[in-house]
């Protein structure tokens, strides 16, 4: 069962769906207008990256690495089998959450799959 490198694909995964979550709330700001103090931006920065971090770890280690492994084992490890898990959470999660936050968490799952199947069987 070759399972790829996923120990680097998780992490530069989630740093990269970290980076862009950031630059997507810096951006906002110019899209609607309205720019944070210095409080709210620092407690918007930690609230979030506490918040991004610690469900991208537990959502990693109770859903995508088991999932991932079992692609690998019983199947072949295809993007598409990565979306449709993707997508099956990101309905779960959306039947539970409102809009706002569930778009967020919507991509930011996309974001870190599509890349975590990129670096695990990148060929280098």
């Amino acid at each position: 069962m070759n399972s790829g490198d996923w120990q680097k694909a998780l992490l530069k995964s989630i740093l990269i769906g970290y980076i862009v979550v950031m630059l997507w709330i810096f951006i906002s700001q110019f899209i609607d207008g309205y720019f944070y103090r210095g409080n709210e931006a620092d407690f918007i920065f930690l609230t979030t990256s506490v918040v991004y971090f610690g469900t991208s770890f537990i959502g990693w280690a109770v859903i995508g690495i088991p999932f991932h492994f079992l692609l690998c084992k019983w199947f072949c490890p295809l993007y598409r089998y990565y979306l449709y898990i993707c997508t099956l959470l990101s309905l779960l999660i959306w039947s539970f959450f409102s809009i706002n936050i569930t778009l967020l968490f919507s991509i930011a799952i996309f974001i870190q799959v599509g890349l975590f199947r990129f670096y695990a069987f990148k060929k280098t």
